[in-house]
């Protein structure tokens, strides 16, 4: 019968069923407090999520009435859910469910669905550690919260108690009456005075046997002599502490996720078009990497933070120690749940000798992990898991201070990639000009500048002169080359650098012309519609920005690059172009740097990308130093380097530090709540491992099945069936298992999310991008919903041709006004695009693809 019938899986446990209404039930009684709550409503077709149980419980009493009349009609009583437990269990349908779970068509995830009164503890311990670390309160507030919890209960208790006596018949007081009165006061009312404090202690007993918290290790990094009042004036030591999270205990933890091991288990290997960091040459050739497809690939980042005290002026720097597992899909990796704590000490600390003594852990477990391996228990059978080191990222001091290098950018040898010094890079724009760096020549300027009976003067010499400071720790990993591993940060060599300085310096040169004030500038900035790129609207530009910094965010700086020849083009051109040579110019030298920026931030690229980058950037660095001289800054010479970095690591976007530098959000606003900062990085690491610890684990005490990705979020809409559907005969050939059901229904929804992309009517896609053939484009007219497939009916634009001074495709409606149809997975690129306005002609531009047009 299992194979005739399609079964019903929760999407937060483990259980299955194929009855709707006994999935619903399930919600009902395991789910419907669920602070992670998803549900997708499974009646007659309809596939609308909703992460709350009371929208799923008013989206069926609107569009399911009739199929869920007696089960909502009891949860409506919300009051009452025991009456409503009962009337279940009384039914005729519950009747047919128990049939069916004796015949072993229904398998729940556990035992039984009732929930016996010993599991109190554990719901309301885990109750409480959700709220403390995902809603950021104090350990004090969690207290107050117990406190007015056990209340609640007891006032609860006792209005039950009241109302049970004042309903007993007096006449027919039988002694199972007593008897339901002595248990509810063994377990509501005299249990509440044995239950456990929910106190710091007890919380991080809870976490240590009940959640599998890994407390974090503390490393003494340096010592310091200190005057103290003990209680009189005397000279003390202290000893300062940084915080580490064992790496291979965290991966352990992390593989007996299901999410996490299918992608290791599944790599995506690609062969023609690199779309994950597995996909380059030094991951299929490494030692280590290419003796398994599933090696495990760790990527380092590390960054530093400053931390304000609200209750003084003093701020505090910390040092951010990160890392993400690389095998993880690309479309998960972006989830704050993707990304782990290593470590955590004061910046001071580090710098004091403190590095090394955190890399040494690091280094440690490292070589376990290439040796050795992990074991995990998967079913009853033991898996083993080896890998390495692959990369670390970060920004440029950032990943000098950790590879050994100099690190100011005004060194003499600036660069950790290759031997360029000052003047070379402000000459040369390829890399192939210049010596590259690799571990064997390494080696030898650290013998050099390591001699025991060198000066002191001469060893500063040779430390200046090769542009290192000190030997890496990482170099002790074996077959991890720190000459190449570490890797250039797009995002601050790009969007922070290379495109901040261009994009101001061409504003001035508008500016400076008398063709735009920044007032107008301004103004537009606020009036222009960003259509998908909305939420990276541009912050106002003041006058002392334009000396120093625009003062955008990376992704601010991205979106306004792009829409900046919208904003300006109108003031700039006339129809005699030889009399705007020089506006012309620097236009098309930023329509350069935004096909290199496309190029950078990919999705997907190819080798054939990488050349042509190469000559992408020699072009647009030699017209740069032409058009903006003594303009340049280090950062223009970095780029040189990310061509072959393409070639080796995959797409540079998958590489890139923003999703960690957005971590950092979580930990500034922790510690404005926790406002404990005696030794704030221990109260950190601590907080960061028990929401860790909360979010691994399902309300069900099983792994979470939702830990990285939740789910696509789908609007409500209108449930129709196929014959009713004007469109049905397009729609018919996308529709899968078609002979095995009786009635087809779609739901007909406003708004789709997929992994964070939200899909609308209105929205642009790309359909069709051919090397030697304009790009075809679409737009959304209405989105259908059958299964687990998302239906998108498009009009097709007509692409006229490319405008180089706009870096966009001027389009317009087909005259034939055909509507077709695209399942949602078989789009060639994952967001929707926007389409901009101008002089009454409609642009769209190819955002984050690496398709370039050539530019006389």
């Amino acid at each position: 019968m299992e194979t005739e019938l399609r079964r019903l899986k929760c999407p937060m446990c483990f259980f299955s069923t194929v009855i709707p209404r006994s999935l619903t039930y399930h919600y009902v009684r395991n789910h419907r407090f669920d602070p992670h709550f998803i549900v997708r409503c499974v009646v007659a077709g309809c596939t609308a999520t909703f992460i709350k149980w009371c929208s799923f419980k008013k989206h069926v009493l609107r569009k399911h009435r009739n199929s869920y009349d007696k089960l909502l009609t009891d949860v409506s009583h919300e009051s009452n859910v025991n009456q409503m437990e009962n009337n279940l269990l009384q039914s005729n349908i519950d009747g047919e469910i128990n049939q069916m779970e004796n015949d072993n068509i229904l398998q729940p995830n556990r035992g039984g669905e009732i929930i016996e009164i010993h599991d109190l503890n554990w719901h309301i311990m885990k109750f409480l550690l959700f709220i403390r670390d995902n809603c950021k309160i104090s350990q004090i507030a969690i207290e107050n919260v117990a406190s007015g919890l056990q209340h609640f209960i007891n006032e609860l208790s006792s209005i039950l108690l009241h109302k049970l006596r004042q309903n007993i018949d007096p006449e027919l007081g039988f002694i199972t009456t007593e008897k339901c009165f002595e248990i509810i006061e063994q377990t509501l009312l005299n249990n509440s005075n044995s239950w456990t404090s929910y106190n710091n202690h007890n919380m991080n007993k809870f976490l240590m046997n009940n959640l599998n918290m890994i407390p974090p290790k503390a490393i003494e990094l340096s010592r310091t002599m200190l005057w103290k009042h003990k209680p009189k004036l005397d000279l003390v030591e202290k000893k300062s502490y940084g915080y580490y999270l064992s790496l291979l205990s965290n991966l352990q933890r992390l593989l007996n996720n299901e999410q996490v091991r299918y992608c290791i288990d599944n790599p995506r290997n690609n062969e023609d078009v690199m779309k994950s960091v597995l996909d380059g040459q030094y991951y299929k050739l490494h030692e280590i990497f290419s003796k398994t497809s599933n090696s495990l690939a760790i990527i380092l980042y590390y960054d530093e933070l400053e931390i304000a005290n609200p209750l003084g002026s003093r701020s505090h720097k910390i040092g951010m120690f990160y890392w993400s597992l690389a095998n993880i899909y690309p479309e998960w990796r972006s989830s704050f749940r993707a990304i782990n704590l290593l470590a955590i000490a004061y910046y001071s600390d580090i710098v004091k000798g403190g590095l090394d003594k955190i890399l040494n852990e690091l280094v440690s477990e490292i070589k376990i992990l290439q040796t050795e391996g992990i074991s995990v228990l998967i079913n009853g059978t033991e898996k083993s898991y080896k890998g390495s080191l692959l990369m670390v990222t970060g920004d440029t001091p950032a990943s000098a201070f950790l590879g050994g290098f100099k690190m100011s950018v005004s060194a003499d040898k600036p660069c950790r990639t290759c031997m360029t010094d000052q003047e070379r890079w402000r000459i040369f724009f390829t890399e192939r000009a210049f010596t590259l760096r690799n571990m064997e020549s390494h080696l030898n300027h650290l013998e050099i500048i390591e001699g025991p009976e060198m000066l002191q003067t001469t060893r500063e010499y040779w430390k200046t002169n090769f542009g290192v400071n000190t030997r890496s720790k990482l170099i002790d990993i074996p077959h991890f080359d720190v000459t190449m591993c570490l890797v250039q940060d797009i995002m601050h060599v790009m969007s922070e650098g290379v495109l901040e300085v261009e994009t101001r310096l061409l504003i001035n040169f508008c500016i400076q012309e008398r063709k735009i004030t920044l007032d107008t500038l301004n103004n537009r900035i606020t009036l222009f519609n960003y259509g998908h790129m909305q939420r990276d609207k541009p912050s106002l530009i003041k006058m002392s920005h334009l000396k120093t910094n625009l003062r955008q965010t990376a992704a601010q700086m991205l979106c306004f690059a792009h829409v900046l020849p919208f904003l300006i083009n109108d003031n700039l051109l006339d129809e005699n172009r030889s009399e705007n040579n020089a506006i012309y110019d620097r236009l098309l030298l930023h329509t350069r740097l935004l096909q290199i920026t496309n190029i950078c931030f990919a999705y997907e690229v190819t080798r054939n990308d990488a050349t042509y980058l190469v000559q992408l950037i020699q072009i647009f660095l030699s017209q740069f130093d032409i058009l903006y001289p003594n303009s340049m800054v280090p950062k223009f010479h970095f780029i040189v380097h990310i061509p072959r970095q393409l070639i080796f690591f995959g797409p540079t976007r998958q590489q890139f530090c923003m999703r960690f530098e957005a971590a950092h959000a979580w930990f500034k606003t922790l510690a404005r709540v926790v406002r404990n900062f005696k030794n704030i990085p221990l109260s950190l690491s601590h907080r960061y491992e028990s929401l860790r610890c909360s979010e691994l684990t399902g309300i069900s005490r099983e792994s979470s099945v939702k830990f990285l990705y939740t789910g696509h979020k789908i609007n409500e809409g209108n449930m129709l069936d196929l014959d009713d559907i004007p469109e049905r005969e397009l729609l018919i050939s996308f529709l899968s298992n078609l002979h095995e059901q009786l009635s087809i229904s779609l739901m007909l929804t406003k708004k789709v999310t997929v992994y964070g992309t939200t899909y609308e009517p209105g929205s642009i896609i790309l359909l069709k991008c051919e090397e030697h053939d304009m790009p075809i484009f679409g737009q959304i007219t209405k989105i259908y919903v059958h299964g687990e497939d998302f239906l998108l009916l498009y009009k097709t634009y007509d692409t006229l041709y490319y405008c180089p001074i706009l870096n966009a495709y001027l389009v317009q409606n087909s005259p034939l006004d055909d509507t077709n149809v695209i399942k949602m997975k078989d789009l060639i690129h994952p967001h929707p695009l926007s389409i901009f306005f101008f002089q009454n002609s409609k642009f769209i531009v190819l955002f984050n693809y690496s398709r370039t047009e050539f530019i006389q």
